[in-house]
């Protein structure tokens, strides 16, 4: 729903299936209240996919994609440091996330 209380509402409902959440997690149009929603939902968090299309997505926070990067696989920190489809402060976070980790 375009209406942000809604689709808040509707993230937070026990309804709502990991595969939808998924899905939700990869929209670029998606409220950055339902992003936040959607990271500070541990059941959420523990799928992979759903913790890198938060870092892919430009809607997410600054604060929110730059601390999930660090939980990434080192294939797709590489793809983040180089997208021009995510925030430049998140790039600059993976960047420093694969120089820590060859060292």
């Amino acid at each position: 729903d375009s209406n942000r209380i809604v689709a808040t509402a509707a993230v937070r409902s026990p309804a709502m299936q990991e595969n939808e959440v998924m899905l939700l997690s990869r929209n670029r149009n998606l409220s950055d209240d339902v992003i936040r929603v959607i990271a500070s939902t541990p059941e959420w968090l523990k799928s992979y996919s759903i913790k890198r299309n938060l870092v892919e997505n430009p809607k997410t926070p600054v604060m929110i994609a730059s601390r999930l990067v660090e939980q990434l696989r080192e294939a797709d920190l590489r793809k983040v440091s180089r997208s021009k489809n995510v925030t430049g402060p998140v790039q600059e976070a993976a960047r420093r996330h694969l120089n820590r980790r060859k060292t």
